[in-house]
């Protein structure tokens, strides 16, 4: 039985690192958004609403990911629960329950370990488009900070965010669906 309780245990720690690890980045886009859509409606009113989708598709997309990473860990304590239920009740003996506990522990560690690079390359990524991102917001502070501000240029400013976030939204797309690959069943 303390064999059980310590895969148990040991379960209960991998399930924590592993939704800590699916834990997404914030969008950078999304630091002040009423500042933003502010600029959009003065410079680029034509670019507003793509902006206002994009975020509310981000923001969708994060939510939903949010509720399989719910679901992914209800499934994984259910199985445990299931297991020490089984054992509990006689059903299957403890060297069974052992067995099948460290079947899903190591599906855990090697889904883990998979993610891990995923999640690794998805920051690299995810780091070049925040400094393509920081880089244009101290385009449009310094271009805000001239008495006269070239609207052109601003609305050329604002058209490069919507790409930004564009690009940072199918980031985060792609690097979903290559997790998704490697969910256990």
């Amino acid at each position: 039985m303390k064999k059980v309780l310590t895969l148990l245990l040991t379960f209960a720690i991998l399930i924590a690192g592993t939704q800590a690890a699916l834990a997404s980045d914030d969008d950078p886009a999304e630091s002040n958004p009423h500042a933003i859509e502010d600029l959009f409606s003065e410079y680029n009113p034509g670019a507003l609403q793509e902006y206002i989708d994009m975020k509310a598709e981000h923001k969708a997309f994060h939510e939903s990911r949010a509720a399989l990473r719910t679901e992914y860990i209800r499934n994984y304590s259910a199985q445990v629960s299931e297991i020490t239920a089984q054992i509990a009740d006689g059903t299957i003996t403890p060297a069974e329950g052992r067995r099948q506990l460290q079947i899903l522990k190591n599906e855990i560690q090697a889904y883990r370990e998979a993610a891990e690079q995923i999640f690794k390359d998805k920051k690299q990524e995810a780091e070049a488009i925040k400094e393509k991102f920081e880089s244009l917001k101290e385009s449009i502070k310094n271009e805000l900070k001239d008495e006269t501000t070239d609207a052109g240029k601003m609305a050329g400013c604002l058209d490069e965010l919507n790409t930004l976030l564009r690009n940072h939204i199918d980031t985060d797309y792609k690097y979903a669906e290559m997790i998704d690959e490697i969910l256990p069943q």
